[in-house]
């Protein structure tokens, strides 16, 4: 780890994070973390146990004169978001996350990969007061999940055992002193078309367009933030350009990321490359007024090879038209949750020879509000001769109501650092919606530090943020009249 100087506190949390980065991680690539997570457990006595589906949970007894205590279980998610910076070679199954400390944050070293701390931070914190000698509290537990980037297949597998205690902490809320009470439910919509590939006709010369530098993000907590989407200022300047002849288009990588860049390789007349050139440059100049983009932001032409084969007339014709009339963005806002209700996110568009496939991600608070978006984009391109799935559908975490455990942590916030926590909802998929299906009256609040641009190379950790929400994590599993026995009767009173 570079640094400004000797790691900050919490040391041990900051050690445990530093570790997990050193461990590729990925999304269906969890095996070497959880493995170390759960070797360093049963070096300290703890108990350890996977399910088939291959989360992890260490139960932690309590200590002496706590064992009355309701079970607490800290819950995150192993697996973490691969983004590369253009331009950076990286290896996300193979290469160690190396970080760095600047300016009171925490970031992959340069900002030329995602960092992970969604969630590594919350893992890092939970195994650190798993493993503290010091911990005076009840009986305390990790669970530990995985994909939950990519279809939160952890969340659904998980065995109902793994969910059994007193009150639930998930630990992947994004700004400090959020209390997240309730999430968003989401579906994927993965959709083909045919491209009829055609030979490219004699005298036409290639061109790439390229857009680059916008800020991305995660496609439900950053989708408001005025950002852009790469891959609709691409369609929508290709729409503008008919001399353009299609040959291959790519962008985007994963669902639940605004895509950043994008590009395209056309066939073009001779004469049409300086004045594609000097409209991108122009556009390129809106757009900087329009969205928050990077410095280096650019939409350009340039000369290419010439493609052997391009996409038909009808065809690009139905692929562009289709893509745009795609809703994209905020769908649905509410003023009283201070949040958007209802999103999509054109996630990934790719080419292959005869067809193109496309991705969304569409999230609502209400599920029927999802299914209806989903419903939407599916009729807009099949209007278009394209097929389309769905994939993946998870439920939302409706809030709960006041609840006397609620009231007390919300008293120990106010009390530790003279503020009063924002009781929220968040406009991205939380596990707790899947968990809160699967067992009934289950108790959850989701909390954690500040966390910019997470799914991006940008993202970056606040460190005097993690220190805390560290304490008061720790000052909540140490409180002695925060749960008492009878928690569950105090709650129904």
């Amino acid at each position: 780890m570079t640094a400004e100087g000797s790691i900050p506190a919490p040391e041990d949390l900051w050690r445990q994070f530093t570790d997990i980065c050193a461990i590729p991680h990925p999304s269906g690539h969890e095996e070497a973390l959880r493995e170390m997570l759960a070797r360093r457990a049963r070096d300290a006595g703890l108990a350890v146990r996977t399910d088939r589906a291959g989360n992890l949970r260490i139960d932690r007894p309590a200590a002496p004169g706590r064992e009355q205590h309701p079970l607490i279980l800290l819950q995150g998610h192993l697996d973490m978001v691969p983004q590369v910076d253009a331009g950076t070679v990286f290896d996300f199954l193979h290469d160690p996350i190396a970080v760095e400390m600047r300016d009171g944050w925490m970031t992959s070293a340069g900002n030329r990969t995602s960092l992970g701390a969604d969630n590594g931070i919350g893992l890092a914190a939970a195994m650190a007061l798993l493993l503290d000698p010091g911990l005076d509290a009840g009986p305390l537990a990790l669970l530990a999940t995985v994909q939950e980037e990519t279809g939160m297949a952890g969340a659904f597998g998980v065995d109902p055992e793994f969910l059994e205690c007193g009150l639930l902490l998930n630990l992947d809320t994004e700004t400090e002193g959020d209390f997240c009470l309730g999430c968003a439910g989401g579906v994927r919509l993965e959709i083909c078309f045919r491209t009829d590939p055609l030979p490219c006709p004699s005298g036409l010369k290639g061109a790439r367009i390229a857009v680059s530098g916008m800020k991305g993000g995660h496609s439900g907590t950053d989708i408001g933030l005025g950002r852009g989407n790469a891959l609709c200022v691409l369609l929508d300047f290709l729409a503008g350009h008919h001399a353009c002849r299609i040959a291959e288009f790519h962008g985007g990588s994963l669902d639940n990321a605004i895509p950043r860049e994008a590009a395209a390789l056309v066939a073009i007349p001779p004469d049409e490359l300086p004045t594609l050139a000097a409209h991108a440059a122009e556009i390129a100049r809106e757009l900087r007024r329009k969205f928050d983009v990077f410095p280096e932001f650019a939409m350009t032409v340039v000369p290419a090879d010439v493609p052997e084969t391009i996409w038909s007339k009808e065809a690009a014709r139905q692929v562009v038209d289709a893509l745009r009339r795609v809703p994209n963005g905020v769908l649905e806002y509410s003023d009283t949750l201070q949040s958007t209700v209802t999103s999509s996110n054109l996630a990934v568009v790719q080419s292959f020879p005869g067809e193109v496939r496309a991705r969304c991600l569409t999230r609502s608070f209400d599920d029927a509000k999802r299914n209806a978006a989903a419903r939407d984009i599916a009729l807009c391109c099949v209007r278009n001769g394209a097929s389309v799935q769905s994939s993946d559908p998870y439920p939302g975490w409706t809030p709960q109501p006041e609840t006397c455990w609620l009231k007390r942590i919300t008293a120990l916030y106010r009390e530790m650092f003279a503020a009063e926590p924002r009781r929220m909802a968040v406009h991205a998929g939380l596990e707790c919606g899947i968990f809160a299906a699967r067992r009934t009256g289950l108790n959850m609040l989701s909390i954690g530090p500040d966390i910019e641009n997470p799914h991006s190379p940008s993202e970056r950790v606040g460190i005097a943020s993690v220190e805390r929400f560290y304490r008061f994590l720790r000052r909540v599993l140490q409180e002695p009249d925060l749960f008492s026995p009878n928690l569950t009767m105090e709650q129904k009173s």
